[in-house]
């Protein structure tokens, strides 16, 4: 679970990565800014993009000799 960013909804739904990341943003007071990411091709690329960011985090964070190469 540390390799994904989770979130469990107030229904008791769990969210995972960028959905996870979309909905507690969507508590602020930006939401407009979510809207793009509803686009499906902007979607695909923030998946990525986030994905990308979730693997970097998790390494700097919890790296150890050996750990990550499972990983890759």
């Amino acid at each position: 679970m540390r390799r994904h960013l989770h979130l469990k909804t107030a229904t008791g739904t769990w969210l995972q990565g960028l959905d996870a990341a979309v909905q507690a943003w969507s508590h602020t007071g930006n939401k407009w800014m979510l809207a793009p990411l509803k686009w499906p091709l902007l979607r695909t690329l923030a998946w990525h993009v986030f994905d990308y960011w979730e693997l970097r985090r998790y390494r700097k964070l919890y790296s150890c000799d050996g750990c990550n190469e499972e990983l890759d």
